[in-house]
């Protein structure tokens, strides 16, 4: 099962779509926020896939009815995702608060973004199968100048996740 992951978008949408057609067999597309709106656009734009987005501190000014949670859990093949922007968490500082929620929630996976940089950290010895924390970066490129998205794979053996660049 293949996941694509972005955050921070920031009203760009060009780095999502090259994305998202570079991965044809992505069954979930997540959006960290900073960015729901442009997020909201791009559903439908792959038949078949979930669409699944939260709303980041940039969010706050959606003029919908529409506005997705501040954070969602998901269960996807039996792994625990949580999905959430981050600032709540203060992860500009520190993962530590994260950390705990998830733990505290038996969580497999928390995505977040906010701080625009790549982040990838797995610790075994928290929650019941281990803690991966997953920030995908920024896929606009703001405050870095590099435009990156996550991609994670659940598969019988395990969990792979990476991150991957792509031009907006």
């Amino acid at each position: 099962m293949k996941i694509l992951v972005f955050s921070d978008s920031h009203g760009r949408t060009a780095g999502m779509e090259r994305a998202i057609d570079s991965h044809p067999d992505a069954a979930y597309i997540l959006h960290a926020g900073d960015g729901a709106r442009e997020f909201s656009l791009m559903r439908g734009s792959r038949p078949g896939a979930a669409f699944v987005g939260v709303r980041g501190n940039c969010d706050f000014l959606l003029e919908t009815d529409d506005k997705p949670p501040l954070q969602t859990v998901l269960d996807i093949e039996g792994v625990r995702i949580l999905l959430t922007h981050g600032h709540r968490y203060f992860v500009k500082s520190s993962t530590y608060a994260l950390t705990e929620y998830a733990a505290e929630n038996d969580i497999d996976i928390a995505i977040y973004g906010h701080t625009h940089l790549p982040a990838d950290l797995f610790l075994p010895d928290v929650g019941r199968r281990g803690l991966r924390l997953f920030n995908p970066g920024t896929v606009s490129g703001s405050g870095t100048g590099i435009c990156t998205y996550g991609i994670i794979e659940i598969r019988p053996n395990g969990i792979l996740t990476s991150h991957a660049s792509v031009f907006a």
